[in-house]
């Protein structure tokens, strides 16, 4: 969504944050969004990168991070009024009791997939892209494993004022959510 569609973004806050049993968090694509933990650090935000070596400026440039959403937090609005629709990243929720440490290491196990020759490759699961080119896919016990700890994955829709929800044994291709009044 364009950043001067307000409407739309407070539409997607409500939705998101219309629960009280679950914390939100975004997996945020280095590659996508300029100088990433430098905005993080100056946003105040808890966060954590999902690789593990980041000795390489380059590699820890272009990594993925997590990032604590709490509703109130200015950062989260960045996250939903300048980032939806522009392939940042996504948007899953956990319970309340899942700490940032432990759903690091869940997702940390989701970077590395075996192709049919057991060459190892990333997923990049945090690009709504390929997001939705994989987990529709996967069959119930890969999606279990995908899954894991979380409840939900919130990912933009096929058009700008749209978003997918998508749910361990919910619709495997998502369910629509409508961001309109």
């Amino acid at each position: 969504m364009a950043p001067k569609d307000d409407a739309a973004a407070d539409i997607l806050h409500r939705q998101l944050f219309d629960r009280t049993d679950i914390q939100l968090y975004a997996v945020l694509d280095g590659c996508r969004i300029q100088d990433l933990a430098n905005r993080l650090r100056s946003a105040a935000a808890e966060f954590a990168c999902l690789f593990a070596d980041l000795s390489d400026p380059i590699l820890a440039s272009a990594a993925p991070y997590i990032v604590a959403m709490p509703a109130q937090a200015p950062f989260t609005s960045t996250i939903l009024r300048e980032g939806w629709n522009r392939q940042w990243g996504i948007v899953l929720a956990v319970a309340t009791d899942a700490d940032l440490d432990m759903l690091r290491q869940h997702l940390r196990r989701n970077l590395l997939v075996k192709r049919n020759g057991g060459r190892p490759l990333l997923f990049r699961f945090y690009d709504p892209r390929a997001f939705k080119a994989v987990v529709p896919h996967l069959n119930n016990d890969e999606r279990q494993t995908f899954f894991g700890p979380v409840q939900a994955f919130f990912i933009e829709g096929p058009t700008p004022r749209t978003a997918l929800l998508f749910e361990p044994g919910g619709r495997p291709d998502g369910r629509l959510l409508r961001l309109t009044q």
